[in-house]
């Protein structure tokens, strides 16, 4: 007798087993560098299937899911796509951060309900898929023109760097054309030739009237974009000093090299203007480094505070001239957004500073208007609590104890330096501190030469990196301490007071601007025209031959 009913069902206790048709496989892209975007693509494709080991009626599916080893599972973001999908796509593939990455495939068998059982062997990882993010080759400093006269050296720097294997070689070429170490002759003028294969190219001629075009080649075996070729510059020999060249390098915190250029003020005024803004003035250009490369030259430069015509006061404004003593530092300091005033430094000892003007209050009372060089900063507006301007010092008479403005927190306080309260300006230095060589234990005015075995040397930035591509030449600025910072703030919404030698005071309510900045002169420059106020944009410096 029969206790249960046979009847026909279509579940399949075994389930079936799952493999990959389809393993992901190596590929390769080229990428970009840190920092940038748009580069690469690459997709990693896996395919798995199901088999049952008998006939089924097979109603499942089978899922995915992307790995990256060391990772684990991944989701779907802006630059990985597919990651439950058979077709992983990666996306803005920077080198080398993204080389070398393995990403495998997990497959699972989801059965029907009371259908199918579960995969045997679920679930599966396929193999390993490693993408490959070729190198690239940037030039981070680009050699500069130059011109000497009869006997002297001269020297083309290129600095480059590469995101994958250190094995960039460097090729120069004159007039479009390899050479080698040794000689060249052109229009009958000898050249030696050194260092042809290496960063720094140094050419020296034998008679003047000699010029070439000059570029490098740099390569690399590994890099996608290689080879990459310089700027093409001008090597120019000349038997006498008829150009006035002035060799200009520009200083960030952040970074051992220098922006470099050369500028012939034969042909033109220059202007140093503050560098394009940022979020940070730690990531823009802080200080100018320059001097006269040939030649002692008289020269005369303007300087501009920064200021408004509106409800702002106006920078003040100064002509003054001296002459550039030939290899020896000069700096000017203050062209950025939070300072917006020139100072200018031989080596460093301040020589001339004008004042930026104070800031209006939010109800639209003027700021005072900052001092031309020996000119006081002038008081803010307002019916109650306008800012004072800054005092006058003296020709001269600047000291070594200074105070930060209160509109900053010195996060540091040097012996003898103060930090001013309230809406109070403060006072700056006669001479730049530093960080580094003040560790060091040099004096504020001391010549850095005095504690090297050289007389010259680079310049160093405040943690005493050197800048690799600066010039050797007699230095004194040392950075990172130089208390320029000397407005004082605002208090209620009132004006802040401007920079200058002494900043200019806060105002005290809404209706109240700040005082202006003052100048200052330590008595070594001629003073040609100074003024109270004149200045109505940003700061800047405009430098030319004394006519």
């Amino acid at each position: 007798m029969s206790i249960f009913d046979d009847k026909q069902i279509d579940l399949d206790l075994n389930g079936p087993v799952l493999s990959f048709t389809t393993n992901p496989t190596g590929v390769g892209s080229t990428g970009v560098g840190i920092n940038s975007t748009g580069g690469g693509t690459v997709s990693l494709i896996g395919i798995a299937t199901a088999t049952f080991p008998t006939s089924a009626n097979n109603t499942g599916y089978v899922t995915y899911r992307w790995h990256e080893e060391g990772v684990g599972a991944l989701s779907d973001s802006t630059y990985v796509t597919g990651t439950a999908t058979t077709t992983l796509t990666l996306s803005n593939l920077i080198t080398p951060t993204d080389d070398g990455r393995k990403f495998y495939l997990e497959a699972d068998y989801v059965p029907s309900y009371y259908v199918t059982g579960n995969a045997t062997n679920e679930p599966l990882n396929s193999g390993i898929g490693t993408i490959t993010v070729d190198p690239l080759i940037t030039i981070t400093s680009q050699p500069s023109n130059v011109s000497v006269l009869s006997g002297e050296d001269a020297a083309f720097i290129i600095d480059a760097e590469s995101t994958g294997d250190d094995d960039l070689t460097f090729q120069w070429q004159l007039d479009g054309s390899d050479v080698t170490d040794g000689t060249d002759t052109k229009d009958g003028v000898i050249t030696t030739i050194s260092g042809a294969t290496t960063n720094t190219l140094v050419l020296n001629s034998d008679a003047s009237g000699i010029t070439y075009t000059v570029n490098c080649v740099v390569s690399s075996a590994t890099a996608s974009n290689s080879p990459i070729t310089s700027d093409e510059v001008t090597y120019t020999h000349q038997n006498v000093a008829t150009f006035s060249i002035v060799t200009i390098e520009e200083i960030s915190p952040n970074t051992s090299i220098a922006s470099t250029s050369e500028v012939d003020l034969e042909n033109g005024e220059h202007t140093f203007t503050i560098a394009a803004s940022s979020s940070s003035d730690d990531d823009v250009v802080q200080l100018y480094s320059f001097f006269a490369k040939e030649k002692d030259l008289d020269v005369e430069m303007d300087l501009f505070g920064g200021g408004t015509n509106s409800v702002g006061g106006e920078g003040g404004y100064s002509r003054i001239r001296f002459t550039m003593d030939q290899n020896v530092e000069y700096v000017i300091a203050g062209l950025i957004d939070s300072v917006n005033t020139p100072f200018v430094y031989r080596k460093g000892a301040l020589m001339a500073c004008v004042g930026e003007g104070g800031k209006g209050g939010v109800v639209g009372k003027s700021g005072g208007d900052g001092g031309g060089v020996g000119i006081a900063g002038g008081n803010g507006f307002g019916i109650t609590g306008s800012g004072v301007g800054g005092n006058l010092i003296a020709n001269g008479q600047l000291t070594l104890s200074g105070v930060f403005g209160s509109t900053v927190s010195a996060p540091t306080l040097y012996p003898g330096d103060t930090q001013a309260g309230n809406n109070n300006g403060g006072q700056t230095i006669r001479c730049t501190k530093g960080v580094y060589w003040a560790q060091q234990g040099l004096g504020a005015c001391d010549d850095i030469a005095a504690e090297t075995v050289a007389a010259t040397s680079k310049f160093r930035l405040s943690d005493g990196t050197e800048v690799t591509n600066s010039a050797e030449i007699v230095r004194g600025y040392k950075a990172g301490y130089n208390i320029i910072q000397t407005a004082g703030g605002g208090i209620r919404t009132g004006g802040r007071g401007g920079n200058g030698a002494t900043g200019g005071h806060g105002g005290f309510r809404q209706d109240a601007g700040g005082g202006g900045g003052s100048g200052y002169s330590d008595g070594t420059v001629t003073i040609v025209s100074t003024q109270l106020g004149g200045s109505t944009g940003d700061a800047k410096v405009v430098l030319r031959i004394v006519s």
